[in-house]
């Protein structure tokens, strides 16, 4: 199986990009016509620099999830890449007619530790509802769950 790498849609970017930009004018002319920079310089700072972060995030598309020879990262999971070797096994869990690919976890208190406080809750309620140690919503990804949990089977028996 090909490396699967999803980024986050360009076009999400795009409506922040515009009322930056929009805000970036506004408080350009008005300071011009009130004569009045000083008072619109923070506004201009704050705005320009918002709509360079919003420029960069459409150049340079942000990963969401990354799943290879390697292991599976997802954004979501607030955690580095988990390996194969650290996974036990991975199944498809379907609830609300929305796929969930599952991962358990060899040693899930190691796992647990490298979340943040916030993926730590999350984890614990996704837990609780017969979910994996990892879960991960594969609607709108467009791949299919089944292949990635043969393949995630297959890379987790071969370490």
């Amino acid at each position: 199986m090909d490396p699967i790498i999803i980024r986050a849609s360009r076009w999400r970017q795009i409506t922040p990009l515009l009322i930056c930009l929009g805000g970036l004018i506004v408080s350009m002319t008005y300071g011009i016509k009130a004569n009045s920079m000083l008072l619109m310089t923070p506004l201009i700072f704050i705005f320009g620099s918002l709509a360079a972060y919003f420029i960069e995030q459409l150049w340079e598309s942000p990963k969401r999830l990354v799943i290879d020879e390697k292991g599976i990262w997802h954004a979501g999971w607030m955690i580095k890449q988990v390996r194969w070797e650290e996974l036990r096994g991975a199944f498809v869990k379907s609830a609300d007619n929305k796929e969930y690919l599952c991962f358990t976890a060899i040693d899930r208190e190691e796992l647990r530790l490298r979340m943040s406080a916030l993926g730590r809750t999350i984890n614990d309620a996704s837990r609780a509802t017969g979910f994996g140690d990892l879960s991960l919503n594969t609607a709108g990804y467009g791949f299919s769950s089944q292949e990635v949990v043969e393949f995630a089977q297959k890379r987790i028996s071969e370490s």
